[in-house]
């Protein structure tokens, strides 16, 4: 089962994710700001993260930034969830890493196949990777024979 991250700060929006994700038959943790997701997101590594733009104190941009910082946590697909319209946000989102970008008001239906095409996405990524690791395997990889470290004696004996 994947497991979803779902970070607002507003419990009547949250609580409403969750039970739509649950009910999709996905395991869902959830966390009312920025700081508690980052805690989270390091705690359960979900699978994928919701997460609210504008939340006081840590935003969904610097909560973003923050988890893309840690090398266990950088693949995780991380979707924005913003009620602005406007453009601007949308870049703003992607440029920042965003996978994906969902605006409010939006139907279980839109959550849903945001959160399947993502996740559909990533296992396709991880199955890639895989793959190539496997060919890697197959033809063998070159012996790596480092140099012998160079000391003072020795560069002192080629002078």
């Amino acid at each position: 089962m994947k497991s979803i991250l779902v970070i607002d700060d507003n419990d009547d929006v949250r609580s409403v994710v969750v039970a739509t994700l649950r009910q999709a038959g996905y395991a869902v943790h959830e966390a009312g700001n920025g700081r508690d997701g980052i805690l989270t997101v390091l705690a359960q590594k979900p699978d994928l993260i919701l997460c609210d733009v504008q939340m006081p104190g840590m935003d969904g941009y610097r909560t973003l930034a923050a988890i893309r910082k840690f090398r266990s946590t950088v693949a995780i697909p991380f979707i924005l969830v913003t009620g602005s319209t406007e453009r601007s946000e949308f870049r703003r989102a992607m440029a920042s890493g965003a996978d994906d970008y969902l605006m409010k008001p939006f139907s279980s239906q839109e959550l849903i196949a945001a959160v399947e095409s993502r996740l559909a996405r990533q296992t396709h990524m991880q199955s890639d990777a895989f793959q190539q690791i496997e060919r890697l395997r197959e033809i063998g990889l070159p012996q790596f024979t480092p140099e012998p470290a160079l000391t003072r004696a020795s560069v002192a004996v080629a002078a």
